[in-house]
């Protein structure tokens, strides 16, 4: 390309038309707004699913170990058990 081709190119670029000016901001915002909704209400519901789990999984951990305690504390206190039928205080009269 020689310097007046170049010239001539460049003075038709800045003597043509503009591009149209952007839009209002309240315009963008809410062409944002609208193209980021089904991601937030994506992420909402799974955020609001993996909530429920944990909190299901925490009560049913609860659940399981004050039965697994209260078990223990059963078999603990049995007379037949060996342990404490072997330590027994009581005097045979």
């Amino acid at each position: 390309m020689s310097p007046n081709e170049f010239n001539d190119a460049f003075v038709n670029q800045m003597t043509g038309f503009l591009p149209t000016p952007p839009h209002d901001p309240r315009f963008i915002a809410h062409e944002m707004m609208q193209r980021d909704q089904w991601r937030t209400l994506f992420l909402a519901f799974f955020s609001l699913l993996f909530w429920l789990i944990g909190t299901a999984g925490m009560i049913l951990l609860m659940i399981g170990l004050n039965q697994f305690v209260m078990y223990f504390r059963i078999v603990e206190y049995q007379p037949w058990n060996k342990s404490t039928a072997a330590c027994s205080t009581y005097k045979k009269v």
